[in-house]
């Protein structure tokens, strides 16, 4: 079975290969350093330090699987490998050259066998989590470092994303924390559809044309593709559908907007509270409740507190619905606290987060996860997977930093500290 790269770079940052290691000459190369790993464009290792023949060099360091992909990646063109003193491979299928023409000294890794075992086996485990029979030998310190590491990759990455939904929204904080509101009242399987939804029409032309809660739900209903239905037609039509359905044919003409396909939401499988209908209605309370969020929440010491008194309830026509025309047991259709929460920590932090680093106000992640509020974990599949193998996931930050090692490593198999077992945890992010 082939390699992956990123478990060559493991092996050779934590001097896991076999000894001795030799040139194509079998010259013996003693490694002193192996350097420090590269996650961005260059040589994979920078400032390592080797002995042979009695003579120190210090340079950096290439890794391929064969040698000869160093002329695939076309690095023997390339000034900024002229400083690598050192070509390390598992097959040294040819002699390489840098841009000057000076040959690189080339050394062949062994891999254990143990490694190359655990690793095939690893592989081909078609368990979400394949090492977990593993888990308890795990330190209990280097497993908590290493899942702050995820949680600050996870926020990281919805940094990045929401800071490119800045420039997009041309510099507007209320329109990005709307955006990013609108893909987390989503969920998982709806997400999609409802960030086209706030793509269709902007917080700005909603709080100008929609002074009231019925008109702020016709504009996004009427946007999801939901009012296509001419009520007319129909021997005894909806009122509230109706009056939906006039008003937002008002706003549709005054600002010729363009709705989305109405087949784009999913309602299979979905428990009724969470049917985009209602969550739809419950961003259009949101909205009239809230006019002014982001302001108020980047004034707030704790804005946690602020969103924990936040009500976000579907319109009275939904106590008895769950869709258009169609009667149901009456029920309040309230968001819970722990669907806020979730809120909050999917779409909310992520944005004031990002506010803080867009103006010079490094974000503390401290100052969320010491919160006065402990918030619950999520109740997924995945959590209550990890849970059942014996896992305690006290809070909400836990299990985030779950999610991301399971959704961005466990699927794809590319923690690294599976493929060697539990000698050392290795944080996430390696040069792939």
């Amino acid at each position: 079975m082939e390699l992956r790269e990123d478990l060559l770079y493991h092996i050779w940052q934590y001097w896991l290969f076999e000894l001795p290691l030799l040139d194509l000459d079998d010259v013996p190369v003693e490694l002193v350093d192996p350097g420090q790993l590269n996650r961005d464009s260059g040589p994979d290792f920078f400032n390592a330090m080797f002995r042979s023949d009695n003579i120190l060099w210090a340079g950096n360091v290439e890794i391929h699987k064969k040698a000869s992909e160093w002329y695939q990646h076309g690095h023997h063109m390339d000034r900024a490998f002229d400083n690598v003193i050192l070509h390390v491979v598992l097959d040294p299928d040819c002699q390489v050259l840098n841009s000057r023409g000076r040959e690189i000294r080339t050394v062949q890794m062994q891999i254990p066998a143990a490694i190359r075992m655990r690793y095939e086996l690893l592989m081909e485990n078609p368990d979400l989590i394949p090492c977990w029979r593993n888990l308890h030998s795990i330190d209990e310190t280097r497993m908590k470092l290493w899942l702050e590491r995820l949680l600050v990759e996870r926020l990281e990455e919805r940094i990045s994303k929401i800071l490119i939904e800045y420039k997009r929204c041309n510099g507007n904080w209320d329109e990005v924390l709307y955006s990013s509101m609108a893909r987390a009242f989503g969920q998982r399987v709806n997400a999609d559809p409802f960030e086209m939804l706030s793509r269709s029409v902007s917080l700005e032309q909603i709080m100008e044309h929609c002074p009231d809660l019925i008109s702020k739900e016709a504009i996004l209903f009427g946007q999801a593709g939901m009012l296509d239905s001419n009520p007319a037609t129909e021997s005894n039509p909806d009122p509230y559908y109706s009056e939906l359905y006039q008003r937002y044919g008002v706003l549709k003409r005054k600002m010729d907007l363009q709705s989305i396909d109405g087949f784009l939401w999913k309602y299979l499988r979905l428990r009724p509270d969470n049917f985009p209908t209602i969550r739809i209605s419950q961003l259009a309370c949101s909205l009239e409740k809230n006019p002014d969020m982001f302001s108020r929440l980047v004034d707030q010491p704790d804005p946690l507190d602020m969103v924990l008194k936040m009500e976000i309830r579907a319109s009275e026509y939904w106590t008895s619905h769950y869709r258009f025309n169609r009667k149901s047991p009456e029920r309040g259709k309230c968001m819970g606290k722990h669907r806020i929460t979730g809120l909050y920590i999917n779409a909310i932090m992520p944005v004031i987060l990002a506010y803080r680093r867009h103006i010079g106000r490094p974000p503390d992640l401290d100052d969320f996860i010491c919160s006065k509020h402990r918030i619950p974990a999520e109740d997924n599949r995945i959590i209550r997977m990890w849970k059942s193998l014996g896992l305690e996931v006290p809070d909400v930050f836990y299990s985030q930093a779950l999610l991301q090692l399971t959704n961005k490593y466990c699927k794809f198999k590319t923690c690294l500290s599976c493929y060697v077992g539990s000698q050392i945890i290795q944080s996430p992010g390696a040069k792939k």
